[in-house]
């Protein structure tokens, strides 16, 4: 199959929580007599999120530094992605995380209990996070 062709429009679900994911759709897998969007639209039944809303942007209206990506959200106002500078970036978290484990295991008597917990907050957000895959991959 030829992975090449990507049809011209990406999909943007805004989930319950405001993040956003993204749905990129491969034309070699279209029906000989489908549209793109009705390709788009069976694909899109298919995604376990398929029934979150949704809107269809031009390819390159995606940012392409995904640096803060865990920060996108969309902007009803302008009709476009842009970075939630309210919200604490994952990256921040986890490395305040890092730093209180390590505070913590430093200590003389470093109390287990406090590093289980502290422990479980850096699973639960890397759980589904990218920094953390990044990272292991490193």
């Amino acid at each position: 199959m030829d992975y090449s062709k990507v049809a011209p429009l990406l999909r943007v679900f805004e989930m319950s929580d405001g993040h956003l994911k993204f749905a990129k759709f491969f034309l070699c897998c279209k029906g000989p007599n489908e549209t793109d969007l009705e390709f788009m639209d069976r694909t899109t039944a298919k995604l376990p999120y398929g029934d979150m809303p949704y809107r269809d942007i031009p390819l390159d209206q995606k940012p392409k530094d995904k640096t803060d990506r865990d920060l996108w959200r969309w902007n009803k106002n302008k009709d476009k992605i842009e970075i939630d500078k309210t919200l604490e970036s994952r990256a921040t978290v986890l490395k305040d995380l890092e730093d209180k484990l390590d505070k913590e295991f430093d200590k003389e008597k470093p109390v287990s209990v406090t590093l289980i917990k502290l422990q479980r907050q850096k699973d639960k957000i890397c759980k589904e996070s990218w920094l953390c895959r990044k990272k292991q991959l490193l």
